[in-house]
């Protein structure tokens, strides 16, 4: 099944559509089996405002700016969005050869490789469209498949926040990775 997904930069034009699957994404954070992947309260379940905003401004801000945002798509063969994984600037000045990076994978495709295909995409891109050297992420401590995906793809876990959330009466956990690229 991994074999027929093509994996594209998502263009400015299909933002909406982008912006569509990933409400149908959020709303599985913490539902079912599903560990909560999100910050965000699991009553709460849709983009906010100025997430949709920074990805609809940020895809045409060049990557030399503040505020520049990167997606790359997984479309299978009926063209629908399967699974993203997108890369932002710092919001801060001289943090340019860093990124932060953030992913999401459809229901249906979750488990077959999709995670995997979709991180070594964005790190492949790094490396040949810009001078990124390191792409820093955060993860919910309780998110483990996420976890191990990140690791194995050679992420190092370097500071954990306790109780950085307290999300619908629990208190977790948030923990930075990052891998340097160059």
């Amino acid at each position: 099944m991994i074999n027929k997904i093509d994996i594209q930069l998502l263009e400015p034009e299909g933002i909406e559509d982008f912006l569509v699957y990933l409400n149908d994404h959020i709303s599985d954070n913490g539902k079912g089996s599903s560990p909560l992947f999100l910050p965000i309260s699991r009553n709460n379940l849709h983009i906010p405002k100025e997430v949709a905003g920074s990805f609809r401004q940020g895809l045409s801000i060049s990557i030399d700016e503040l505020g520049w945002r990167r997606v790359l798509i997984a479309v299978n063969k009926k063209s629908e969005i399967i699974g993203h994984v997108d890369l932002k600037s710092h919001n801060q000045n001289y943090t340019h050869h860093r990124v932060v990076m953030g992913m999401g994978v459809h229901r249906d495709y979750r488990n077959i490789g999709m995670g995997n295909l979709l991180v070594k995409s964005i790190v492949d891109w790094a490396n040949r469209e810009t001078g990124i050297e390191h792409i820093d992420l955060w993860v919910l401590a309780e998110n483990s498949p996420a976890i191990r995906l990140y690791e194995k793809l050679g992420f190092q876990r370097i500071g954990e926040v306790e109780d950085m959330f307290r999300i619908d009466g629990a208190s977790l956990n948030y923990i930075m990775m990052v891998k340097k690229i160059k």
